[in-house]
């Protein structure tokens, strides 16, 4: 930080007005946390910065990105997992998902508002969020379609019918015992017999399809047993849904790896996003506090018209005592004395 000492800092009390500045999202705050004082040299990048800033004083529609940002994650590792060649699961590709659709609205309120800083442009990523949405659905959510992939389709046809063919198959029998044994068996394919009614209870567990599932010193609760047609489609669809979740798995590997391609343009929209956010940040606070955009002078002058020191000014207000601007006009080879009656 050349040309400006850390007791120049805090005597300018720059920390104060940083800690007053508040972006919304983590992507501002890092930006936030980034900040020095510009110093001499950065004259231009200071005059760019602050016409940045009193564009967004003037812009009647920065609620409508405030909104967003008070909706918009920080996914920024889970970008950086796919940098280092992980497959994210379905709740970061949501993640991304809804980061885009946001990404979206923040671009399309830029060409609206003709804001067009390099700093601040958004890649909209478009392609990725195809990828993310094949069936266009344009919600919310995220969920490995079947469209992704034939096979998957396919796998996911299969289990469907498997399972009708199971829950076929064990509503034969349970009504078949139902008939037989004048019982009635819950959803859970279960009834519970008092243990004094041994009988009955002797009865259904001479019924090879009948066994006990479990019991208590007062009753037994008895469920059916699968017969070997059902073992068998359910080891069937055991192993449908191992093939399920391997294609799935495939799928998100492929949609990582795309998104691992587009890791640059994930890094400029993160930094765009706080860009906007830090400045809009510091437009309310200018607003707040009815500052005014300096003009930056080449001479070695140094004027000041009401001028207020924003720390002093806030301690006084917060004591419901007023804080009196000041004039000051200074040149080279001026002496500055301060003290305790600086009042």
């Amino acid at each position: 930080m050349n040309f400006i000492s850390e007791k120049t800092i805090k005597n300018i009390n720059f920390d104060f007005i940083l800690n007053e500045i508040k972006p919304i999202t983590e992507y501002g705050n890092n930006i936030k946390k980034i900040t020095v004082p510009y110093t001499k040299g950065q004259e231009k990048r200071l005059l760019e910065e602050l016409e940045k800033v009193n564009t967004f004083i003037k812009l009647e529609n920065k609620r409508k990105f405030i909104e967003i940002f008070k909706h918009i994650k920080n996914i920024t590792k889970v970008i950086e997992n796919v940098k280092n060649d992980l497959v994210l699961d379905d709740v970061e590709l949501f993640e991304i998902k809804n980061f885009l659709i946001l990404l979206k609205k923040i671009k399309t309120i830029l060409k609206q508002s003709s804001i067009t800083y390099d700093d601040l442009s958004i890649i909209p990523l478009t392609h990725v969020y195809e990828l993310l949405d094949p069936c266009n659905e344009k919600v919310n959510t995220f969920y490995i379609y079947d469209d992704y992939s034939i096979n998957l389709k396919e796998i996911r046809y299969n289990i469907k019918q498997t399972e009708k063919k199971i829950n076929y198959l064990k509503k034969e029998i349970k009504n078949e015992l139902e008939n037989k044994y004048s019982v009635k068996f819950n959803f859970r394919n279960e009834i519970t017999v008092n243990k004094i009614d041994k009988d009955r209870i002797e009865k259904l567990l001479n019924e090879k399809r009948i066994r006990i599932s479990r019991e208590n010193y007062i009753t037994y609760v008895l469920t059916i047993n699968n017969s070997e047609i059902i073992d068998d489609y359910e080891k069937k669809l055991e192993k449908l849904k191992l093939e399920e979740k391997e294609e799935e798995y495939n799928i998100r590997q492929e949609i990582s790896r795309e998104i691992k391609n587009n890791y640059d343009d994930f890094q400029h929209n993160f930094n765009s996003i706080g860009r906007i956010d830090y400045i809009i940040a510091k437009a309310n606070y200018a607003i707040k506090t009815n500052s005014t955009m300096p003009q930056i002078s080449n001479d070695l002058e140094f004027i000041i018209k009401e001028g207020r020191n924003l720390k002093l000014e806030k301690a006084l207000k917060d004591k419901d005592k007023e804080y009196t601007p000041i004039d000051v006009s200074l040149n080279k080879n001026v002496i500055c004395i301060t003290g305790a009656n600086m009042g």
